[in-house]
C-alpha cells in the first residue's frame, strides 16, 4: 500500500488536475487524463506481474502439464487424455486471471477514496485506465504458458490451431479478470471477495457439465455462465474441428470420436461459446464500473 500511496502522490503533479470539476472538463481532457492514469498503473503494476514468483509459477505450470501430457510424435494420442488437457487449460486459465483481478481495486480503495474525493479525474478515465493496462501483463504470461505447454503434446501441431488456441486463452483471460474485478469491486474487501470467488468459480464449474451428466433443470441455467465450460468447448472445436458427437464405440481411439469422458459436457457450436465469452466480458466490466460508481468514497 505505501508503494501505491507514493506512486500516487508523485504523479499528481503530472495529472495537472484540480479540485473543480468544471475545471477538469476545461484543463484536462478525458483521453488525457487516461493516459496519465494508464502509463501510471502500468509503471506500479508491472513489477508485480513480470516478478520472478509470477514467472516462475506460469513457467513451472506450463513446464509440468507438458510433461505430464508429453507423448511422442509417433504415439498415438487417447482422447481422453486430450480431453483432460483442454479441460486443465480452461481451468487454469479461468482461476488464474480471476484471483489475481479480484486485487485490483480493493487494494487501492483509500488512493480511489482519496483522489476520487478531490475529483482529480473522471472515474472512467481511471477505470479503463486500470482494467486496459493489466492486459497486456496478463497476455504477455499467457504467450509464454502456451508457447511451452502447446508443442510439448498431442495437441494438434498447426500453426492455425495453435494461433486459434491462443486466442480462445486470451478470450478467456479477458472475460475471468472482468469477472474477478466485477468481484472485487463489489466487494472492495481481499478476503470477502476471494471467498465469494472460490464458491462461484466452484458452482460455475460444478453446473459446466463436466462431473455430472443429468442436471437438474431448475440449475441447467447456470452453464450458460460457466466460463470453463464456453472455453472448453471452444477448444473441442479448434482440436477435433470434425469432430462427431455421437461416439464411436467400435473405435473408442480415432481422432474424430468425442469420449464421454467427461460426463455432461455441453457440446455446442463454437460461435456460441465466443459470443457468450464476449459477453460476459462486456457484461462483467459494466457491472464493474457501476459498482464503483456506487462506492462510498
Amino acid at each position: 500500500m505505501e508503494h501505491l500511496e507514493k506512486a500516487a502522490q508523485r504523479e499528481i503533479c503530472e495529472l495537472r488536475l484540480i479540485t473543480s470539476k468544471d475545471d477538469i472538463a476545461q484543463r484536462t481532457s478525458w483521453w488525457e487524463q487516461f493516459v496519465i492514469l494508464l502509463v501510471r498503473g502500468m509503471k506500479e503494476r508491472r513489477h508485480e506481474y513480470w516478478s520472478a514468483l509470477r514467472i516462475i509459477q506460469v513457467v513451472f505450470s506450463a513446464f509440468l502439464s507438458g510433461c505430464l501430457w508429453w507423448r511422442p510424435k509417433q504415439f498415438n494420442p487417447q482422447p481422453q487424455d486430450q480431453l483432460g488437457l483442454l479441460f486443465f487449460i480452461a481451468v487454469f486459465w479461468c482461476y488464474l486471471s480471476l484471483f489475481t483481478a479480484i486485487f485490483t481495486f480493493p487494494l487501492e480503495r483509500a488512493i480511489l477514496a482519496r483522489e476520487r474525493a478531490s475529483d482529480m479525474y473522471q472515474l472512467s478515465a481511471f477505470f479503463m485506465a486500470r482494467t486496459s493496462g493489466d492486459l497486456p501483463f496478463d497476455l504477455g504470461l499467457a504467450i509464454m504458458f502456451m508457447v511451452i505447454l502447446y508443442f510439448m503434446t498431442t495437441l494438434k501441431q498447426s500453426f492455425y490451431a495453435f494461433t486459434l488456441t491462443l486466442l480462445t486463452t486470451f478470450l478467456t483471460v479477458i472475460t475471468s479478470q472482468g469477472f474477478g474485478l466485477f468481484i472485487g469491486a463489489s466487494m472492495m474487501d481481499v478476503q470477502k471477495a476471494t471467498t465469494l470467488a472460490s464458491i462461484l468459480i466452484l458452482i460455475l464449474m460444478l453446473a459446466g457439465g463436466f462431473f455430472i451428466k443429468n442436471i437438474p433443470s431448475f440449475m441447467s441455467w447456470i452453464k450458460y455462465f460457466s466460463l470453463q465450460a464456453h472455453t472448453f468447448n471452444i477448444l473441442i472445436h479448434i482440436q477435433h474441428s470434425n469432430y462427431t458427437i455421437t461416439l464411436v464405440p467400435n473405435d473408442p481411439n480415432s481422432p474424430n470420436a468425442v469420449v464421454d469422458t467427461l460426463q455432461g459436457t455441453p457440446f455446442y457450436p463454437a460461435g456460441n461459446s465466443i459470443m457468450a465469452l464476449f459477453a460476459l466480458a462486456f457484461t462483467y466490466r459494466v457491472l464493474t464500473y457501476i459498482s464503483l460508481r456506487c462506492m462510498r468514497y
